[in-house]
């Protein structure tokens, strides 16, 4: 079958672990033939920068292709306007089109090929929420609930289903947008389902590699180290449970702005500072560690950990609720209940291992090719 996801504000990066890289590696493994359209932004070790126009097979076998802007970088990424992505459909002839986010002109391009071309099956979704739409900004009204509203509803008609990745997600879309609810479904972010043999060969190789003890408790920490991911929390909380055995492992980006926590993390004798890696290494140090921390801001690494049987204290926001009885999950609200959850798994080995049993149980639910098999019903 032959699939094109339009991702053009999706920033496509080779070697991430997001929704679009785990699409493609899981559709092409099972045999379809991918076309990604991307903008030509990108993440280079954390930073979003301008590359160029290109087209290219990237390392999950996809076809990428990266489209400018119409007009300069600064009036195309506002208005999402992008150079014609007509002959693309027409050269690759799709069997599904998946629009990431419609909320680009571009759209009715996609409308004009499906009313030329009525067996192709037309699909979208949405990562737009009340919490990253800036409402704060004066803006907000002219490109939400005008532009990019009038956007999504020309697409409307011609969708087989429009996908949310989270509630909170799903409700912007049906006040925002009016979205029609009979097409909505719930489609969260995913990871690779990392086997038994595959879990226990990571894990190994990186406690191995760092010569950990067996009596050691591993936590990782990743991301981008702004204020919002309460990194600081992490670092305080080994402080004050000041116990040999805790080694924290971070791996990530951190702004040059934020030089008290880079002299914080250097500083600390129980943590190693990896920098910035890449997705496949991201899953070994998941493996690799006794409990993933993500006290602050939502990342998709947590759903990543998931896949990877990892056990995971994160802070309880809204956004996670359908993961709230996961049993693999401690729930935060603040530092002192950080401290009091790393304390309980580092008094209790029997609690850790309850843990990991449920997080053994948990990992296929979160899985991309289980849940594309369910969501395109291929």
């Amino acid at each position: 079958m032959k699939i094109l996801f339009v991702g053009l504000i999706a920033h496509y990066t080779e070697g991430l672990k997001y929704q679009d890289n785990c699409f493609n590696k899981v559709l092409v493994e099972d045999g379809h033939e991918i076309v990604f359209l991307s903008d030509v932004q990108r993440y280079e070790d954390g930073v979003l920068t301008f590359s160029k126009k290109s087209d290219f097979i990237d390392e999950t076998g996809a076809r990428i292709i990266r489209v400018p802007y119409l007009f300069c970088n600064f009036i195309g990424s506002k208005f999402k306007i992008f150079q014609s992505i007509y002959k693309y459909l027409e050269e690759f002839k799709p069997d599904i089109i998946f629009c990431h986010s419609p909320q680009y002109f571009n759209v009715f391009e996609v409308i004009k090929y499906k009313k030329n071309n009525s067996n192709v099956l037309v699909y979208a979704d949405t990562h737009t929420s009340f919490s990253n739409a800036k409402m704060d900004r004066w803006y907000f009204n002219i490109l939400y609930r005008f532009y990019y509203k009038a956007l999504y509803k020309s697409i409307e008609p011609y969708l087989e289903k429009y996908f949310y990745i989270g509630l909170e997600e799903r409700d912007f879309s049906e006040k925002v947008f009016k979205a029609d609810k009979s097409i909505m479904e719930f489609l969260p972010l995913s990871g690779e389902d990392i086997s038994i043999e595959l879990y226990s060969k990571y894990r190994n190789e990186i406690r191995n590699k760092f010569g950990f003890k067996s009596t050691d408790i591993i936590l990782f920490h990743s991301g981008k180290f702004d204020k919002d991911k309460n990194t600081i929390w992490v670092l305080d909380a080994l402080k004050k449970i000041n116990n040999n055995n805790i080694k924290l492992l971070i791996a990530g980006y951190t702004p040059n702005d934020n030089i008290e926590l880079i002299r914080r993390i250097n500083s600390e004798m129980n943590v190693i500072n990896m920098g910035w890696i890449h997705g496949n290494e991201l899953i070994k140090y998941l493996c690799a560690c006794d409990l993933y921390c993500q006290p602050g801001s939502p990342s998709v690494t947590l759903q990543t950990a998931i896949c990877c049987k990892t056990p995971i204290i994160c802070f309880k926001h809204s956004f996670y609720s359908y993961l709230y009885d996961y049993g693999s999950i401690i729930w935060i609200h603040d530092e002192n209940e950080l401290v009091n959850a790393i304390d309980s798994v580092m008094g209790d080995r029997k609690y850790l291992e309850e843990l990991r049993n449920f997080a053994k149980k948990n990992s296929y639910k979160l899985d991309t090719r289980y849940l594309l098999k369910k969501a395109l019903e291929i």
